[in-house]
């Protein structure tokens, strides 16, 4: 079975964005559904975040009918970074076990001269920190999923923003499937010469990797630095919507309603 490229991811996110159901809703109609959810999420607590990350599933996956295992996915890929910091949220070492609040351990261990231990307040921030995490890129991922570029750029320069945002934007999106399309195919070099057969032979594959993806992504830069010109580009990416789109009242009394819940909720719990 073949394993889809993160170019196939690329078509795949882009298709997706094209052909949702939402499709004819504004793209600021959107983006301000985004907006107020990400707003949420960064300034609620946990039962808000929970709320809002099944609201945009509902928005993402009933609404757009985008399949549920690309959302989730899309979700999930930069929730492991936050996993990542979790042990350092909630391991903690003291010098000696008397200076810690025995309210605050979990559980502990005495290791030579110190004491490590789990704290209740650290399972509490890592907790918060996930909670928030998750909900904050359910936010993104509707947009990813269902706001294609063009309109996005669109949106930009109708707010009349620098054009140098919508540049920053274009390059950055272009680029990171460029450099994850990159470190795949090294990887599927390396792996056919036997670079990941032993321990010694991965840790020395993969300081290789990182040094030619430098490498190879700063060519494909300027190869695509070359094309611009040739094409005559001046630096400053103009782009056009032929589509027609309507204002849908449901969706923003929908919105309305569910921030008014929300902060009842949030003055109900404080």
């Amino acid at each position: 079975m073949a394993i889809p490229s993160w170019r196939d991811c690329q078509i795949e996110l882009d298709s997706l964005a094209d052909r949702n159901r939402l499709q004819h809703l504004y793209p600021e109609q959107k983006l301000s559904v985004a907006f107020v959810g990400l707003s949420l999420a960064l300034v609620g607590q946990p039962l808000t975040q929970l709320l809002v990350l099944l609201w945009m599933a509902v928005w993402t996956i009933g609404y757009a009918k985008i399949p549920a295992k690309t959302y989730f996915a899309v979700v999930l890929v930069p929730t492991t970074f936050v996993l990542t910091s979790v042990p350092a949220l909630v391991a903690n070492w003291s010098s000696s076990r008397d200076v810690v609040a025995a309210s605050d351990i979990w559980a502990g261990w005495d290791v030579g001269r110190g004491y490590l231990y789990l704290s209740h307040h650290g399972f509490e921030m890592a907790a918060l920190a996930v909670a928030r995490s998750i909900s904050s890129t359910s936010c993104l991922a509707f947009v990813l999923c269902t706001v294609p570029f063009v309109e996005l750029v669109c949106v930009m320069q109708r707010l009349k923003l620098p054009d140098f945002l919508a540049e920053l934007l274009f390059l950055t999106y272009r680029f990171i499937f460029l450099l994850l399309e990159t470190a795949k195919d090294l990887r599927e070099a390396q792996q056919a010469r036997l670079g990941y057969g032993t321990w010694r032979n991965s840790l020395r594959s993969v300081s290789l990797l990182v040094g030619q993806l430098f490498l190879k992504t700063i060519d494909r830069y300027r190869q695509f630095s070359l094309s611009l010109e040739s094409r005559g580009s001046t630096g400053t990416f103009r782009v056009w919507s032929p589509r027609r789109y309507r204002f849908s009242k449901r969706y923003s009394i929908e919105l309305v309603v569910f921030v008014l819940v929300v902060i009842f909720l949030e003055f109900w719990m404080r």
